[in-house]
């Protein structure tokens, strides 16, 4: 993961979040994978459930569900959102 992620090291009563980021090594890259996918707007993170259980969730769900994790390339993950892309179209016949 381009993210490590602790615990703060100081209370903070008032904030929403509970974690710190850390960058890691691949931050340039899988923010470009980020941005591609969708940006904040198409994303989901949970300390409770594991990548697996999303993956079933979204084949059931019937959504689609991209891994950032610092082994992507650009533009091999750009072309998976454009096979995605035209599975999710087939699929609805449109």
């Amino acid at each position: 993961m381009w993210w490590m992620i602790s615990q703060p090291t100081h209370p903070c009563p008032n904030c929403r979040s509970r974690a710190l980021w850390l960058p890691r090594l691949y931050l340039g890259s899988d923010a470009a994978a980020w941005i591609y996918a969708g940006g904040a707007h198409h994303t989901s993170f949970s300390f409770s459930v594991t990548v697996e259980q999303s993956q079933d969730f979204v084949d059931m769900a019937g959504f689609e569900f991209l891994i950032i994790d610092g082994t992507n390339l650009i533009p091999e993950f750009r072309d998976q959102l454009r096979w995605n892309d035209l599975y999710y179209h087939l699929i609805k016949g449109t």
